[in-house]
């Protein structure tokens, strides 16, 4: 099968010349049982296929109906279990349902159109549902009929052949079998009008579903769109989008289908607008031979006839692809199946359904020869065929139908299938192809991952079209350039060089340069891999290498023109030519070459200062940073240089040579890298330097031998200030910052998206190992405004400092002091949490932080606490292996030894609301650290009280335990259990706590912590405990207990007694045979005499008869009260069928058997519903 081609004509030999498509089994085929028991076969719904009227599918819904011949309408589950059922025509003994069609817009989500046959109308039935609604209440699983119309267009009525429905839901066409197509126009206004209704009258009654109505509307007036002489077999819509004088417009089309001919008709929105059908073939269709396919041109109609499958547009045929065969029927599947989305495009497949015919092996098709012959290699022949030699073969007696699913955009059999006698429908949904045979079987096809579809193409070498099918399915470039990459692998194995090189250079930028490169280094193909270098570097992805390799490239083909072109193409002048003042471009001139394979190769032969002089010349400041830095061990100039590249490149170059500069200069590269992460850190130029140099170089030595104090000084400069002038406070002096405010931080990150001028960071393309060009300056730009970019991260430069403890507390505290405003003041030497009042538990907190600056400000915290334990000095005699002076605190201590750190630590653990560190991590650092203060205080203020005591349990630290019971047991009553386990594992435990046990016993007699036989149960489990220790809380609790049994038996007996009573006078109510003497002699109504008539009530009351109201029959004084106690029976009753409000009862209660026992007080349990009333 092959396309043949467009016009209008002369398909059919071309395309039975066609040679076959390539056939794969890209989909899975199994059978599907009945999902409650397999061993009775498909599922019910499905089994019977003569039953079945219609099936309609929605893969965009997800949405499977099924209508069977009584006239009722199924919604089917993914398991194909009916969900929900409704009568749509008859009344269970006439009625049909003949066609059913579900809307594909989203804004119409749920509507349902349905044409059958009702005994009350001679004419077809169209009706429009909405599966989204329910009538009422009382038949939840019937929708609501939104509108209903007979299809009427004259006397006599006509079969139903086909039906479509617009895009927009604004038309719906029906086609009939004797060649005329019936419309219904404005469709979508007035099914919205419908639902505007239903929905005002949900809202008035206060409930979701509205009430019946009492009428269905129609569908207005029906127009004939076309009349013919031979029967429509297909209908379908192309919606196309144009624009005109800036104006969007749709263009709708409506392909009709007879048996001869092929039609298109323009749909207009005007009512009074005529049109005209036009021809575009004059071969038509069979009944459900046709279908619309979407494509990204728009939608298209396509046809299947027995020599070929055949696309139409508005404008005629479009397409022909040979395909031989009689076929029954041909359906559009969706890109829904398909394991990749395919963007806007939903049809990818079309499956192409054959009639049934008897399998032989002399069959035209290779499926059904195959099924031939594997179903007579397992089974003995009934029958026999005559083939064209004239010998017989035997054949089985079985017809089968075959299922082809094609890809026609890649031109290739996805899936083909035989299905035992016949095939009765085909449809998607659930990301899968269902297919229900004529014997009553569902299976379920499945395409299998794009992966593995692909990996089929590759084993047959098919990589064009692998290619194909990979771009039609939208894979990610670098999905579709791995397999230009196996397809080139491919065309190399094959001494294609050629080709195989056109495959890899459309693999730049994704597959590794160094694959390819490998595959072309020898001198024959030299002239492939320059090509390949050269496409790397038009596109700006080579690194040094590359051009490393291109120079030599061109060396070994003898090209000196390209040569001398790569080379030679720098300007001829030889002196750094600053720019001007205003200009913003980085660069004047940029390097034709890789600027660091040049460099590099001046660096080995060892000419530094050429390499120096090439580095200042076009900007490469990290070049410059690493000559001086690694081959001269230049640290002051290097940090002199840093100090005028300004914030962006000091940062980036910091971060790569920081560690080498601390350990050179160790001071001077902390106070830049403070001044850089706090923003005082401004670009000067030679003569600034001169000048600050001479103004403050005596001032900044005694600042050095200040200690890391003085770093804390470093304020934002004030107008006119320099670094060199600022004020230092002596090391007396309180450790107090004048912080930044945060306000004045944030104008600086503000700044940033208003400064006029953009700062070019000459790092960042070779971060990523990539040198399309050079844009740095030849000299260095004026200072940068006061608005400046974002702040640096902090984070970056710890790295730096992992041999440098001393200077990075130094770094964190300055930096958390001048950039956030947040310092640590006078600790106590001594501060023990167990003392302390006890905080309020609060829940572990999660910092979720959007500002990359508070997260900064957390790691700064997080790790100066992890320094503040893990690090530590001497008291005395020590100091930091990287300084030359040591400072002490007041106390005469060590500012960095270990009580000095962990006061500051257990102060940094107190500032919980102002500091956000990180809980988690402070209680890894002080378990890990064995810091005890520490995590205690995380556990108390998380308010793991069990977590404390359950520590000093495992240091058997019973002191502790004791003392941690009185602290937290108040708030905590449930640790009192633990402890008297913990304190009664051994003699010598009890021994020493029996005072502590008492009182622990006394604590939980008064608060009512635990039962008593829970108690006694628990000290008898280590059997260390004696009864004597727990003599006089037994007693005082079986006191009390004796004392409640007495109550509740006096309480017994007067309900008994009082039972008995009432027993005996109900008894004697209840019997005939028992006189009811009245002596009362007064009414109880006047307290009159009682004279005739008179009225004597049972509850011996007894009344005049005219003080009593006309036809009452109960007493008036008895009424209320009885009254009152059948309005509690009544509640009762209600009560009894509320399982819910049970049930919450008794999980609130603290005493689940309370709630219940007052149920069967109450008379709940097991009352039925109507006892009371009979």
């Amino acid at each position: 099968m092959a396309p043949n081609g467009n016009g209008t004509g002369g398909g059919a030999p071309a395309a039975l010349a066609a040679p076959a498509w390539r056939s794969f089994s890209f989909f899975g085929q199994k059978l599907v049982q009945d999902h409650a028991d397999p061993s009775l076969g498909a599922p019910e719904v499905v089994r019977r296929p003569p039953l079945i009227s219609a099936i309609a599918s929605s893969p965009v819904c997800d949405l499977v109906l099924i209508a069977d011949l009584d006239g009722n309408v199924h919604v089917i589950s993914p398991d194909y279990e009916v969900v929900r059922s409704w009568r749509a025509y008859g009344d269970g003994t006439d009625g049909r349902c003949t066609h059913m069609v579900v809307a594909e817009d989203q804004r119409w989500r749920g509507i349902v159109v349905t044409v059958g046959e009702d005994p009350g109308s001679p004419f077809p039935v169209l009706k429009v549902w909405d599966l989204g609604r329910t009538p009422s209440a009382a038949s939840p699983s019937s929708p609501t009929l939104l509108r209903s119309s007979r299809i009427q267009h004259s006397t006599r009525p006509h079969p139903i052949s086909a039906i479509g429905l617009s895009p927009s839901l604004s038309h719906v066409v029906v086609g009939l079998a004797d060649g005329t197509v019936v419309a219904f126009r404005h469709v979508d206004q007035l099914l919205d009008a419908s639902l505007a209704t239903a929905q005002s009258a949900s809202q008035l009654n206060g409930s979701p579903a509205p009430p019946p109505p009492t009428a269905v509307l129609s569908l207005g007036k029906l127009r004939v769109l076309y009349e013919g002489k031979e029967p429509i077999t297909g209908l379908g819509f192309r919606t196309t989008a144009a624009s005109a004088s800036g104006h969007r417009s749709t263009t709708t089309t409506l392909f009709i289908l007879t048996t001869s001919h092929v039609l298109s008709y323009p749909i207009s929105a005007s009512s009074k607008s005529s049109a005209t059908a036009t021809v575009l073939d004059d071969l038509g269709s069979a009944l459900g031979c046709c279908a619309v396919m979407e494509t990204a041109e728009g939608a298209r109609m396509v046809v299947a006839r027995d020599e070929a499958v055949y696309v139409y547009g508005s404008d005629g045929r479009e397409g022909c692809y040979a395909y031989e065969g009689p076929k029954s029927s041909i359906k559009t599947l969706s890109s829904a199946i398909s394991s990749t989305s395919t963007s806007s495009v939903r049809s990818t497949y079309i499956a192409i359904i054959s009639p049934p015919t008897l399998p032989t092996a002399a069959s035209t098709s290779a499926t059904i020869r195959n099924y031939a012959r594997n179903l007579l290699s397992s089974a003995p022949a009934t029958a026999t065929v005559t083939n064209g030699n004239g010998a017989t073969t035997p054949t089985p007696a079985t017809d089968v139908a075959k299922v082809t699913i094609f890809d026609l955009e890649n031109k290739f059999v996805a899936h083909s299938g035989t299905f035992e006698e016949g095939v009765r429908d085909v449809w998607e949904a659930w990301g899968a192809v269902w297919v229900l045979s004529e014997a009553g079987k569902l299976y379920r096809l499945v395409e299998q991952p794009l992966a593995n579809s692909l990996s089929t193409l590759f084993s047959r070498n098919l990589y064009t079209l692998a290619v194909s099918l990979a771009q039609s399915r939208n894979l990610p470039p670098s999905e579709v350039a791995e397999i230009y990459r196996r397809y080139g692998d491919h065309l190399y194995s094959k001494s294609d060089y050629e080709g195989a090189m056109g495959c890899y250079i459309k693999t730049v930028g994704t597959v590794q340069a160094s694959y390819v490169i490998r595959k072309f280094l020898d001198a024959q193909r030299l002239s492939h891999l320059t090509s390949y270098l050269q496409e790397l570097h038009s596109r700006g992805l080579a690194n040094s290498d590359h051009t490393t390799l291109l120079l030599n490239c061109y060396t070994k083909l003898a090209d000196d023109t390209a040569l001398s072109s790569f080379i030679h193409s720098s300007s001829s002048s030889s002196t750094v030519v600053p720019l001007p003042s205003n200009s913003s471009d980085p660069t004047s001139e940029e390097p034709p070459f890789d600027l660091e394979t040049a460099i590099r190769v001046c660096r080995q032969a060892g000419y530094f200062e050429h390499a120096v002089w090439l580095a200042e010349r076009y900007g490469a400041h990290q070049e410059y940073l690493r000559i001086q830095i690694e081959d001269r061990s230049d640290a002051p100039r290097s940090l002199q240089y840093l100090r005028k590249l300004g914030p962006l490149a000091a940062e980036d170059n910091l971060r790569r040579y920081g560690k080498t500069l601390l350990g050179a200069q160790p001071k001077d590269t902390t106070r830049l890298l403070i001044d850089l992460c706090c923003g005082t850190l401004e670009r000067i130029d030679d003569e600034e330097e001169a000048r600050a140099n001479a103004a403050g170089g005596a001032q900044r030595k005694s600042t050095t031998d200040k200690g890391y104090l003085a770093y804390l000084a470093y304020a934002i400069p004030s107008s006119g200030a320099t670094e060199a002038t600022a004020p230092i406070p002596e090391p007396s002096s309180p450790v107090v910052a004048p912080a930044v405010p945060r306000s004045a931080v944030a104008n600086l990150r503000l700044g940033a998206a208003s400064s006029s001028s953009t700062a070019i960071d000459p790092a960042a393309n070779r971060r990523s190992g990539i040198y399309p060009q050079y844009q740095v300056p030849d000299s260095l730009p004026p200072p940068e405004s006061t608005s400046s970019p974002l702040l640096p991260s902090p984070r970056q430069f710890f790295a730096i400092y992992v041999d440098h403890p001393d200077e990075f507390i130094t770094f964190l505290e300055t930096v958390a002091a001048r950039r956030y405003g947040k310092s640590l003041g006078a600790v106590p030497s001594t501060m023990d949490p167990q003392t302390a009042p006890l905080p309020e538990p609060q829940p572990l907190r999660t910092l979720e932080f959007d500002d990359a600056d508070t997260r900064d400000e957390q790691a700064i915290w997080n790790t100066l606490l992890e320094l503040y334990l893990t690090h530590s000095h001497a008291s005395t005699n020590s100091s930091s292996p990287s300084t030359t002076t040591t400072t002490t605190t007041p106390g005469g201590q060590h500012p960095h030894s270990r009580p000095v750190l962990e006061a500051k630590a257990l102060q940094l653990l107190l500032a919980r609301p102002s500091i956000p560190y990180d809980e988690t991590q402070a209680l890894l650092v002080c378990t890990t650290a064995g810091f005890t203060s520490g995590f205690i205080l995380l556990y108390e203020q998380l308010g793991m009280y069990d977590d404390i005591v359950r520590y000093f349990v495992e240091v058997d630290d019973s002191p502790k335990v004791i003392q941690a019971l009185r602290r937290y047991g108040e708030v905590a009553p449930h640790l009192y259990r633990g402890v008297l386990r913990y304190l009664t594992t051994s003699s010598e435990l009890l021994s020493r706590h029996q005072g502590d046990i008492v009182d622990i016993l006394d604590v939980v007699d008064r608060e009512n912590i635990m039962p008593p036989i829970a108690v006694v149960q628990l000290l008898s489990t280590n059997g260390t405990a004696s009864i004597g220790l727990v003599r006089e809380y037994l007693k005082r609790q079986l006191g009390r207990e004796k004392q409640e049994i007495d109550s509740d038996r006096g309480l017994i007996d007067s309900y008994r007694s009082e039972s008995a009573k009432k027993r005996k006078e109900i008894l004697e109510l209840s019997d005939p045979n028992v006189p009811r003497i009245f002596q009362v002699t007064r009414c109880s109504a006047c307290g009159g005499q009682l004279d005739l008539p008179s009225v004597h009530f049972m509850c011996r009351h007894s009344y005049h008869q005219r003080c009593l109201a006309d036809n009452e029959s109960q007493c008036p004084n008895c009424a209320r009260t009885h009254g009152v106690i059948r309005e509690i029976r009544r509640n009762n009753e209600q009560l009894a069928g509320r399982h819910d409000l049970f049930a919450e009862e008794v999980r609130e209660s603290e005493d689940g058997y309370a709630p219940v026992a007052a149920a069967f007080g109450k008379g709940l349990m097991g009352l039925a519903v109507g006892e009371e009333r009979a």
